[in-house]
């Protein structure tokens, strides 16, 4: 498996499958962020994770989801490579801290095993 990172005119639609086969939004090129991987096995992509940029030093995981068709090993191999970078992306660009957050157990048990931790705060949000 090799990551490398996201091309928006070639990936793009590839994404939006994904998330129409888990019936979920559709993302535009206007709302993906500028940092992102894609996870591949051979030719088939498998997941994807983008890093948003935000005032004061911190980043925002966002936008983390796999090819529902793939082999479920596939699917796990992916995310703990796409977490990785993620990691290790934020790091060597000088990130304060990754902000995240996730309504599935198993991906906060992942993320709890890359050293992120639970907040104490309750996650709002508005949408317009």
């Amino acid at each position: 498996m090799h990551l490398q990172s996201f091309d928006i005119e070639k990936e793009l639609d590839v994404v939006n499958g994904w998330m129409q086969a888990r019936d979920l939004y559709s993302v535009s090129r206007e709302t993906l962020p500028e940092i992102g991987f894609i996870a591949y096995e051979n030719s088939l992509p498998i997941g994807v994770a983008f890093l948003r940029q935000c005032e004061g030093g911190f980043c925002m995981g966002d936008m983390i989801i796999t090819n529902p068709d793939a082999e479920p090993k596939y699917r796990d191999k992916a995310l703990n490579l796409l977490f990785g970078e993620c990691l290790r992306v934020a790091k060597a660009r000088g990130f304060k801290a990754i902000l995240a957050y996730s309504l599935d157990d198993k991906t906060i048990e992942r993320l709890e095993k890359h050293g992120l931790k639970k907040s104490p705060f309750t996650y709002l949000t508005i949408t317009f």
